[in-house]
């Protein structure tokens, strides 16, 4: 398994107990509807970082031009992806409870990864 695909992996692992708490404490401040909108926001972070590591393991097994040209071309593609869901969910959901779940999701996932890096 390439270390993208392994990276990736563990982050998405980590979003099915953070999720929860996420979604969890969210409902408890603003109800059932913020805390679903919380978990659908980390669950598009997840899927965000899923197919980061994919594309990205993908294009490092052909060669180097062709992994930096799928990290950029990747992240933009993924930007535009991501932002539509994001469009599309704000209309429909809760935005405070998306936009948590968004931002812990983030940050939190990424925090608790970098942490990870750090001790081995």
């Amino acid at each position: 398994m390439n270390v993208e695909v392994k990276i990736a992996a563990e982050i998405a692992r980590r979003a099915f107990w953070l999720g929860p708490v996420v979604a969890i404490t969210v409902a408890g401040v603003r109800g059932f509807e913020a805390g679903m909108a919380a978990l659908t926001g980390v669950g598009i972070v997840a899927a965000y970082f899923l197919s980061g590591g994919a594309l990205l393991s993908w294009a490092g097994k052909r060669s180097p031009q062709a992994l930096a040209a799928m990290a950029f071309g990747s992240f933009v593609g993924r930007l535009v992806v991501v932002t539509g869901l994001f469009w599309l969910a704000w209309s429909r959901l809760d935005q405070f409870g998306l936009g948590v779940g968004l931002t812990v999701g983030v940050i939190g996932l990424l925090g608790i990864q970098a942490a990870k890096e750090l001790r081995t």
